[in-house]
């Protein structure tokens, strides 16, 4: 029944293909291909089921036919988007039992790979080709780090990653040599006269059809805000050099192509820097490659910037969410420096751009303005005019004005730690928090005063860690009562332990657990897991990130950093809240785990 009703509600229902649903939804075409042919049936009340239930929603809401699919799962219009995902799911699977604990006289359970995602079934080739994290990494010339992230799951590479085509030569020929093809055969689920030469070919189809949402855009997302740090910042040209004298004195009213566009911007902020002007207004449309193309004048546009944000000016700038979120999240990493400052203000526009025409507006109110127009594809033939007269000025503040009375914040940044900011996850869904400690949000008070009363902190401070904690933990309880917690947290090792330097969840100050201590929070966890079945703890093999901490709900995402630029940064823009809990449900899935074993990972520590 499953496969005839997903099979209905994406033909009838969103009128969609497989290959249109994979696009809007971010999942694995090859995943849908297997649910839509009956090869593969989710288990009603798990994560993969919930998933599908979300994106047949989202397909549903992009194709314009939410309506129609409430109408056929019998739910309301006028219900919230969790709940007619639920009526989606209960409709999906009806008259499928659900899932139930294994008996103990069951058949043979599935071996690990099979139930796992990437991480697993690249485990398992590897210890058939009886081959280490270094010696695969040397022969693919990669850091090691990147074989244990793929191997623990913690990274997982896009279905077409040319690696994985090196990966599978590298494993298939060290099986081969090993004379344990027939074993490699049965792994992959290969015919037995499969020709040896085609062993690679196999392996490989076998490791590519691995998950059903592709968050390598995420991933690689967050990797590179886990690398940034302001301290190691590229250095720029001093700015009087990025706009030089005959530049500040252009006086031309009109710029053209691309050359003359990153002409007139220079102009534009080198007189900003220089008359100390109070803000500016930024919005473009069209393509970034006129500022990213060119990695010398990149370097002059955030000289600019950089000295203009010092000078104590702000910005405002409207996003375009047509670029879609790789694009997006490029022009994030490359504003990070500035938004670090806490001086810009970063807006979406609700409003769809179209295909015919691209706009850009940049504004120094009172003062100056870029405004272009062009047609598609006439990037070299588009011409900007460089406004001064009181009268253009007072009518492009007018345009940008009603265009962002249609936006909403794409980022908002505050300067501290995600414990600070977590009551703007209070009812917003299920929780998911990925860390490199245990959170503050399940640590006992009595114990938190204990650790606070030791480390000799000033009573201010100690306050503001104790308040922080009170907000946690009252996030936790709501979200336990109407939701989820879910906690990814990587298992400390023991010597840094007893070395104490296992760092407490603690943002103002940088405390460190002692094993007794460790041992009190980890038998709250195990306590709280034991009682409310709507907290989970997934026990990481290693940290996800070095430096930033991610909270994330359906309609709040948050990352901090954990250095001594503590900053938090925080999102309500829908697709990328999607995004950030599509990499947490993988590393969930990956690392589930149900109360015993729970118990088995964390005695070492009690």
């Amino acid at each position: 029944m499953f496969t005839e009703r997903l099979n209905e509600l994406l033909s009838d229902v969103c009128g969609t293909t497989t290959g249109e649903f994979s696009k809007i939804t971010k999942y694995d075409r090859s995943y849908i291909t297997h649910l839509r042919n009956g090869d593969r049936v989710p288990k009603p009340g798990r994560v993969a089921s919930r998933r599908l239930s979300q994106a047949i929603y989202v397909c549903a809401a992009e194709k314009g036919v939410t309506r129609k699919l409430c109408e056929r799962v019998s739910a309301s219009p006028l219900q919230s988007e969790d709940d007619v995902c639920a009526a989606v799911g209960a409709w999906l699977f009806a008259g499928q039992p659900p899932s139930a604990p294994k008996q103990a006289e069951s058949a043979p359970s599935a071996e690990p790979w099979q139930k796992g995602g990437f991480g697993r079934r690249l485990n398992a080739a590897m210890e058939l080709a009886d081959i280490s994290n270094l010696r695969l990494a040397r022969a693919l010339n990669v850091d090691m780090s990147v074989i244990s992230k793929f191997r623990s799951g913690l990274r997982v590479p896009r279905a077409d990653h040319p690696l994985l085509r090196e990966v599978s030569a590298v494993l298939a020929e060290r099986v081969c040599s090993l004379e344990r093809l027939p074993e490699l055969r049965r792994l992959v689920g290969a015919a037995p006269d499969t020709p040896d030469d085609e062993s690679a070919q196999c392996l490989e189809a076998w490791l590519r059809d691995f998950s059903a949402t592709d968050t390598s855009l995420i991933e690689s997302f967050l990797d590179g805000l886990d690398r940034f740090s302001p301290d190691t910042s590229t250095p720029l040209p001093d700015p009087d050099k990025a706009a030089g004298g005959d530049i500040l004195a252009d006086s031309a009213d009109a710029y053209d192509g691309v050359d003359g566009l990153r002409r007139a911007v220079l102009r534009f902020l080198g007189c900003a820097v220089r008359d100390r002007r109070r803000e500016l207004l930024l919005y473009s449309d069209q393509n970034m490659d006129w500022m990213t193309g060119d990695r010398a004048y990149a370097a002059r546009w955030m000289s600019l910037m950089s000295a203009y944000i010092r000078g104590g000016g702000r910005i405002q700038i409207i996003h375009n969410v047509d670029r879609g979120l790789e694009e997006m999240f490029a022009a994030i990493r490359s504003w990070l420096p500035l938004y670090m400052s806490g001086r810009i203000e970063s807006w979406y526009c609700l409003r769809r751009g179209g295909d015919r025409f691209f706009h850009t507006l940049f504004l120094s109110p009172g003062e100056a303005c870029i405004s272009g127009c062009y047609v598609t594809g006439r990037e070299q033939n588009a011409r900007f005019r460089y406004l001064t007269a009181p009268e253009e000025l007072s009518y492009a503040a007018g345009f940008y004005q009603d265009l962002r009375a249609d936006c909403r914040p794409l980022l908002q940044i505050a300067p501290a730690g995600i414990n600070t900011q977590f009551a703007a996850l209070r009812k917003s869904g299920d929780v998911h928090l990925m860390s490199n400690t245990l959170s503050l949000a399940t640590m006992p008070e009595t114990l938190l005063r204990r650790i606070l009363e030791r480390s000799k902190l000033a009573e201010e401070t100690r306050r503001a860690i104790l308040e922080s904690r009170l907000v946690c933990g009252e996030v936790l309880e709501e979200r336990l009562a109407q939701g989820a917690f879910h906690e990814c947290v990587p298992l400390p090792d023991e010597a840094l332990l007893f070395a104490g330097r296992v760092p407490v969840d603690t943002e103002y100050a940088a405390l460190h657990y002692t094993p007794e201590e460790y041992a009190e929070h980890v038998q709250s966890v195990l306590s709280l897991a034991g009682r409310c079945p709507h907290y989970r703890f997934h026990p990481l093999s290693e940290a996800p990130f070095q430096k930033i901490k991610i909270a994330a709900t359906e309609h709040t995402a948050m990352f901090s950093y954990l250095t001594k630029h503590t900053a938090t940064f925080i999102s309500t823009y829908a697709p990328m809240c999607r995004s950030f809990v599509s990499f947490a449900l993988r590393l969930e899935e990956q690392y589930d785990c149900d109360t015993d074993v729970l118990k088995e990972k964390l005695k070492l520590y009690l």
